[in-house]
């Protein structure tokens, strides 16, 4: 929790409830209170680590923020974003790449907790979003045989996710394989009726449409045209 708040102080009542729930042992601060005298003593003992400080009635970590890999994971995402809206879509995904290299397995792996399982899926669903972000920009950068294999495991995963079945159809449509990126939308439609009983969004089925129109690829009106 400190190193999610690297260099803000967390007050010590949002601590106890974050360990503990809304009704915390009455030992708990004294808890509280000999945990992080524990982990001031494990830090201190490595030349160079960063320190607890009491602050405005909580505890901080004296860590700066690119020391810590989520921070860096955000400073990355956040410039492939701006260097993106310049136009430059070649370095923007090269950014993302830089941010989705710090990932090395899930998230807080090793240690539970309501709030950390929280914490938890949130980081997940930001590296999700910051996957399918490059995925789109390599898209854009005619790297459709590149990624066609990456999507298919992502699909796997998660079959039912329209947005990456729509980077799987324009990536299969891009590789020349267009009979594949129309039955990717039938499959997508029929396990939608079969599951949640609703049919695709809009998107996926203009996507369709303009794929059905279009005359294939390289007829010079890609089903991307003006999306």
């Amino acid at each position: 929790m400190l190193l999610l708040n690297a260099g803000q102080p967390i007050l010590t009542d949002s601590l106890l409830d974050q360990l503990w729930g809304p009704e915390p042992p009455r030992c708990a601060p004294a808890a509280l209170r000999t945990y992080i005298s524990r982990l001031r003593g494990a830090l201190s003992s490595h030349t160079g680590c960063p320190t607890i400080g009491w602050i405005a009635c909580g505890y901080a970590l004296s860590t700066e923020p690119d020391t810590v890999d989520l921070r860096q994971f955000e400073r990355h995402v956040a410039s492939a974003r701006s260097r993106r809206a310049a136009g430059d879509i070649a370095d923007a995904s090269k950014r993302l790449c830089d941010a989705l290299r710090l990932w090395r397995g899930p998230a807080l792996s090793g240690v539970r907790g309501d709030f950390l399982d929280r914490e938890r899926a949130r980081l997940e669903q930001l590296r999700h979003t910051a996957l399918q972000e490059r995925i789109e920009l390599d898209l854009r950068l005619g790297r459709q045989a590149e990624v066609v294999s990456e999507i298919a495991s992502l699909v796997a995963a998660d079959p039912l996710a329209e947005p990456l079945r729509e980077l799987q159809m324009l990536a299969l449509y891009g590789c020349g394989r267009q009979a594949e990126a129309l039955a990717v939308f039938r499959e997508i439609r029929q396990m939608l009726e079969d599951s949640l009983g609703i049919q695709p969004g809009r998107r996926l089925h203009a996507l369709h449409q303009r794929m059905l129109c279009s005359g294939g690829p390289g007829a010079g009106n890609g089903p991307d045209a003006g999306a």
